[in-house]
């Protein structure tokens, strides 16, 4: 089902179009919305695809498409996100496209200083930013941290780091993407990567340093659930990537192995430990005693616990003593 576009848009379309994938997302995809649709640059289309979502989310967007004309809905059969972003590229009436996923928030001015950028580069082709990292509450965990030139940029995602232009916080030229094939339907898991490499061989990539997005991390994540099928899809990239670019195959990335998915304790672990280097340790604190509730016999339970309790950094937990001198008495541990 498609919804009619806003009347103050150009006969040419707007100048953004921003590309949201939809699958059993009720919890957060109102925040999501909601957060793009109170952008304060307002020249944009959302195109929502919902990928046959079977909880509520159908509900919630057709609520959102009724009181917005910027938003064209579709409700389609389960096919899978990389068919709905590049349909979502052909379909696409801005001269820029801005991708969002439906578990994350948007800054307020994301799209307008995605779009001030651009404009001022036009040798840049694909453009992210720095991202806070959420759990499922939006909690703060730490922010991710990214590099801003391309040479940087291109070096990391070379070495098989996805995340180094976030896929969810960019922002690309439609017509540089359809040069260079668009989204890879072979591709159902780290398309991103994909199509980052291939506009990197077309063009400029750069990040902006702010935190433009909040990143929600939960354990559904593709990173999380789907690892091992993850990894597989960006080894097969990267050997793609390296011939197309004349790179020798024995450079390629030699990177430990991975578990199909990850167990819900390693992510209450992996979050709290950023927490605590972060600052935010109403955050550490939560997930480390939610991870000593589930292993209370592990001594990484309890390392972790002392850790929050204290706010002590990882780099400084290492140093012999550093601890006990944290904690000049035993009333510390009480202290929230």
């Amino acid at each position: 089902m498609g919804v009619g576009m806003a009347t103050h848009l150009t006969a040419t379309g707007p100048r953004v179009s921003v590309l949201l994938v939809v699958r059993n997302a009720a919890a957060w995809v109102g925040e999501a919305v909601e957060s793009l649709l109170t952008q304060g640059f307002g020249d944009f289309e959302l195109l929502i695809y919902d990928d046959g979502s079977t909880d509520a989310s159908p509900e919630a967007l057709e609520r959102v498409a009724g009181r917005d004309p910027r938003v064209r809905l579709h409700r389609e059969e389960a096919r899978g996100l990389t068919v709905w972003l590049r349909r979502g590229v052909e379909e696409a009436r801005g001269d820029l496209i801005a991708r969002m996923d439906a578990d994350d928030v948007c800054h307020p001015e994301r799209l307008e200083r995605q779009v001030a950028f651009l404009d001022a580069h036009p040798e840049c082709v694909a453009l992210g930013s720095d991202a806070l990292l959420v759990d499922p509450e939006c909690r703060p965990i730490r922010r991710l941290g990214v590099r801003l030139r391309h040479e940087e940029i291109e070096a990391e995602l070379l070495g098989g780091r996805g995340d180094a232009l976030l896929h969810p916080a960019s922002m690309f030229r439609r017509a540089d993407a359809l040069a260079v094939g668009s989204y890879r339907t072979r591709f159902r898991v780290s398309q991103c990567l994909d199509l980052f490499l291939r506009l990197g061989e077309r063009g400029r990539l750069a990040n902006l340093p702010e935190p433009l997005l909040r990143y929600r991390q939960h354990p559904d994540k593709v990173s999380g659930a789907r690892k091992g099928e993850q990894r597989r899809s960006q080894d097969a990239i990267l050997r793609e990537a390296y011939e197309r670019r004349g790179l020798p195959l024995d450079s390629l990335p030699c990177r430990p192995p991975v578990p199909e998915s990850v167990p819900l304790a390693d992510s209450w672990h992996r979050w709290a430990s950023w927490a605590v280097d972060a600052g935010h340790l109403g955050t550490a604190r939560h997930y480390a005693w939610r991870l000593l509730c589930r292993e209370p016999l592990a001594l990484r339970s309890w390392k972790l616990s002392l850790r929050a309790l204290s706010g002590l950094h990882l780099e400084t937990a290492r140093r012999p003593g550093a601890l006990l001198r944290k904690l000049r008495s035993p009333r510390d541990l009480l202290v929230s």
